[in-house]
């Protein structure tokens, strides 16, 4: 992950609509309106909790949940199943492509995936999709078992619509909202990327 974008989804959910965290199926996960992180929890980046510290002031216990928002009481959550990130991805069975497409406007830019089934396209906010960022991979020596981190898999999705796509590696789990696109112009577009098989591109 990039550091400093992900420390601004962080400070951005917490100072909005409220960042839920908890320490639940089997690691620590983190969400916002429109992302979920999750990691085994001795692979979480001591950064990552540091940065919830800083906003919420304290980690949950082990099978606990909560919401935090600025100005606001805490909320403790019962159940998420949304946020067993392992579980879905597993149900996640439709691949797609990342397309080097990027297309917007001054105000919004979206990078454009690919089934690689039917080929048809969806768009996910490029703010989002910069996230990934394979530089921070961590280096073998970093990790208990010594073996490091490999590139996730993915991105999968649930269905054709694709309304969250998902990326794992063996140690985390990403899951990003897609965005629906509403105007002819962009839908023409995006149908005639469908021509192109993006899979076969090098």
């Amino acid at each position: 992950m990039n550091k400093t974008i992900f420390k601004k989804w962080i400070k951005t959910a917490y100072n909005s609509n409220g960042v839920k965290v908890g320490r639940v199926f089997g690691g620590f996960v983190l969400a916002g309106n429109s992302w979920i992180l999750w990691a085994d929890e001795q692979y979480m980046p001591n950064w990552v909790k540091a940065s919830v510290m800083e906003h919420v002031g304290h980690l949950p216990q082990d099978g606990e949940i909560f919401r935090a928002e600025k100005n606001e009481p805490v909320q403790m959550i019962i159940e998420d199943n949304f946020l067993n990130l392992p579980k879905e991805f597993r149900e996640a069975t439709v691949p797609f492509t990342v397309t080097p497409v990027v297309y917007g406007s001054k105000y919004t830019e979206c990078r454009i995936l690919q089934n690689k089934q039917t080929h048809n396209t969806i768009a996910l906010s490029e703010d989002l999709y910069k996230v990934i960022d394979l530089s921070n991979l961590g280096v073998a020596e970093q990790y208990p078992d010594g073996f490091g981190e490999n590139p996730p898999m993915g991105p999968c999705a649930k269905n054709d619509a694709a309304e969250i796509v998902y990326w794992k590696n063996e140690y985390s789990a990403l899951a990003l909202c897609t965005v629906k696109i509403g105007d002819l112009k962009t839908q023409e577009i995006m149908s005639l990327l469908s021509g192109i098989d993006f899979s076969e591109e090098k």
